[in-house]
């Protein structure tokens, strides 16, 4: 097995869908589950996140990543009996903002 697989492998097998979307708002990584929750989109790898998105959710992610850039680390933003969708940060060596990840996590004993 190639190592530099792994980091990969660990993704692909977490159940809850993960998202990575660049400082430009561009989707660079989607794990196992998160290319399957959006398959209904295509491949969307690569793709600019407005693209996928209305203009009153652009304005929603906007105000998220602003408060992000502020020092938040995680925002649940759908809190619902079926599921939670969090956006958490991801920083450089610096503390700056590079991007930031989507989780759509499954509550436990929901029906998926």
């Amino acid at each position: 097995m190639n190592e530099s697989h792994i980091p990969e492998l660990l993704l692909d097998n977490i159940k809850k869908s993960i998202v990575y979307v660049d400082r430009e708002h561009v989707i660079r990584y989607m794990n196992a589950a998160g290319r399957e929750h959006y398959a209904r989109f295509g491949d969307i790898l690569n793709q600019s996140l407005w693209d996928c998105h209305d203009e009153a959710s652009k304005e929603a992610i906007l105000g998220y990543v602003a408060r992000l850039e502020a020092g938040e680390d995680e925002i649940c933003y759908l809190d619902e009996p079926e599921r939670r969708v969090y956006i958490r940060s991801v920083r450089d060596d610096k503390g700056e903002l590079a991007g930031y990840y989507e989780i759509i996590e499954p509550v436990r004993g929901a029906d998926r």
